[in-house]
């Protein structure tokens, strides 16, 4: 089957919505691949002995990382929309990237609200400033220590740091560059034991239903209810997988 030919076949079998969620991730490809090539030629420009050398490179990497991500979900959107022998067409031709390795940094070079309290250690991800402060304020007032993140890279690259010490995920389910189902797959990657519930995304009860599946703990509304908010998240983490 020719390449035309191929696309043709997946993309009649995606729903408006999936293509235009295939829209996106291309769009943030595209830019995250443009990045990359103008901090590339600025680094060969500047030469190893520039000051903002290391910087330049640690930033490459990091979008380098990010286009890998959004690379696997593009992949994955277009196996979901193919014929079986299609996609195994699809796999046989490309293997899928190596994944990139990040060496684990102490946890007291994270930023973390609350880093002395006596219960767990709860990462909340969410672009809304307010409901980012409302909902770190409850838990540390509880006594859990928080960490934060405004979108959804920078949720997977704190989970691939420090997954071993993060008790439970607060996920909002429409965070700006990947959106919560995208964002929970990645996390049940680095750890198929993850805890984690979604905010929001109740417009898509599909979607809903399929993290749920594969393990998700639960949902909450918004805006939280502070007794409604301590009484999940210690019920989750008490029967949260070992």
């Amino acid at each position: 089957m020719g390449t035309a030919r191929f696309a043709v076949v997946v993309m009649s079998n995606l729903s408006p919505t999936e293509l235009s969620e295939l829209a996106g991730i291309a769009a943030e490809l595209g830019a995250l691949l443009q990045q990359i090539g103008d901090e590339s030629r600025l680094a060969a420009a500047n030469g190893p002995h520039h000051t903002d050398h290391a910087a330049l490179l640690a930033q490459i990497a990091s979008n380098a990382e990010r286009a890998q991500i959004l690379h696997r979900h593009f992949a994955s959107r277009l196996l979901d929309g193919a014929t079986a022998e299609a996609a195994s067409r699809l796999a046989d031709a490309e293997a899928a990237p190596p994944p990139v390795t990040v060496t684990p940094p102490k946890l007291e070079s994270i930023i973390m609200a609350n880093p002395t309290g006596s219960r767990e250690l709860i990462l909340i991800a969410d672009d809304d400033a307010a409901d980012l402060r409302q909902t770190e304020t409850i838990l540390t007032d509880a006594d859990y220590r928080v960490i934060t993140a405004r979108d959804g890279f920078k949720a997977i690259e704190l989970y691939t740091r420090l997954w071993a010490a993060i008790d439970l995920v607060i996920l909002d389910f429409a965070l700006p560059g990947l959106s919560g189902d995208l964002i929970f797959d990645e996390l049940l990657g680095i750890n198929p034991k993850v805890a984690a519930v979604v905010s929001g995304g109740f417009h898509q009860p599909a979607k809903l239903s399929a993290m749920l599946a594969k393990g998700l703990a639960g949902f909450m509304p918004k805006p939280f209810d502070r007794d409604k908010l301590l009484h999940q998240v210690a019920s989750v983490i008490a029967r949260r997988p070992r």
